[in-house]
């Protein structure tokens, strides 16, 4: 394996000498110490790549969900969020929850350690953006307007998240999940754990949608905004 990395290393060593000279030129950078860091990104993905391989049995090859029926895409959520509910499933933040999280509580904390929870949120976090088909048929219009008054400061008008306010993106996620949710913070199954920063005020906000018929009208408009 020694000599096989070396020969990656030599092979690469005049691409390397380029790269290190557009991208520092008045600094000696040495083409072997770059070659061999970009070996070892390389080898960092295959790893990733193989622990992800226990995720996709779930979540899908691409994140694209559903492969289980309840089970999230992933494909469109930032590397910093999915690090963060790997953690709370790993501290017993999450898990309690439902049947669903109670699975997926075992899966994260049989995650080697941080810096490899941290590797594999950056490894979804590259996968190609997957569309989750419709599942909900609720009044569009009033989802939409229950969004904009309890939703949208937060995640964004078009459901992209944002990183200011640690708010994922919602339209990747796929109706069912979200559904689950917002009803498990309606019903304060989710949100109440100590530790739990961010997952309160989702508590407390989704608490305000007056009925199931509300939840399922803003499921509804995150769908339609993701077919957009």
């Amino acid at each position: 394996m020694l000599k096989d990395n070396f020969s990656v290393v030599h092979e690469n060593s005049h691409l390397a000498a380029k790269v290190s000279h557009l991208l520092k030129p008045k600094a000696l950078i040495s083409p072997f110490l770059l070659a061999s860091t970009l070996l070892i990104s390389a080898s960092s993905v295959a790893d990733a790549a193989a622990d992800y391989a226990v995720c996709a049995s779930c979540h899908g090859s691409q994140g694209e969900g559903e492969v289980v029926p309840g089970a999230p895409g992933l494909s469109q959520l930032p590397a910093w969020y999915i690090e963060r509910q790997l953690h709370n499933f790993r501290n017993d933040v999450r898990g309690a929850e439902d049947a669903h999280a109670a699975t997926m509580q075992p899966m994260a904390k049989s995650i080697k350690d941080d810096a490899t929870v941290t590797a594999l949120a950056q490894y979804i976090e590259a996968f190609p953006a997957h569309t989750p088909p419709v599942k909900f048929n609720g009044d569009i219009k009033n989802g939409q307007d229950y969004y904009i008054q309890k939703c949208g400061a937060c995640h964004g008008t078009d459901a992209v998240g944002n990183v200011a306010l640690n708010a994922p993106a919602l339209t990747g996620l796929g109706g069912d999940y979200v559904y689950r949710q917002l009803s498990n913070f309606r019903a304060k199954k989710r949100g109440l754990h100590s530790d739990d920063k961010y997952g309160k005020p989702m508590s407390i906000m989704a608490s305000t949608l007056p009925s199931e018929q509300a939840v399922i009208d803003v499921v509804s408009y995150i769908e339609s905004i993701g077919q957009q």
